[in-house]
C-alpha cells in the first residue's frame, strides 16, 4: 500500500508541475465587452491569419505591472483600429487571455 501512496503521490506532484503553455496572436479588436470600464470580459479578434475568435479576459489583463490594459484602451484600439498581441491560453472553456500587448509594446 506505501508504494501506492508513493505513486500517487508522484502523479499529483508531476500533474501540478505540468506548464500550461503560453500561445500569442496578433491581429484586429472587433469587439471589446465588459461590464465596468477597467476589467474586460471578453474580446473579439480578427487574427492577422483571418480567423475570428472571442477571448475570455483574465483579471490579470489590466493589473499587468509592465502593461496594464483595461477596458477602456482595449476599446481606444478597437476604435482607432490598432493591431494588438494577445498571449492566451487555451482552456476547456475556450481561450483566456493572459496579457495583450499593442504591437509596438510586445516582447
Amino acid at each position: 500500500m506505501d508504494g501506492l501512496k508513493a505513486i500517487v503521490l508522484i502523479a499529483v506532484v508531476c500533474a501540478s508541475c505540468a506548464t500550461v503553455t503560453v500561445r500569442e496572436v496578433r491581429g484586429l479588436l472587433l469587439d471589446v465587452e465588459s461590464r465596468e470600464i477597467v476589467n474586460a470580459d471578453t474580446i473579439t479578434l480578427r487574427e492577422d491569419a483571418g480567423a475570428v475568435r472571442t477571448y475570455r479576459i483574465s483579471p490579470e489583463v489590466a493589473t499587468d505591472p509592465d502593461h496594464p490594459n483595461t477596458a477602456s484602451h482595449l476599446r481606444q484600439h478597437l476604435l482607432a483600429g490598432d493591431p494588438v498581441v494577445v498571449h492566451y491560453r487555451e482552456t476547456t472553456a475556450g481561450p483566456v487571455a493572459i496579457r495583450i500587448f499593442d504591437t509596438s509594446g510586445s516582447p
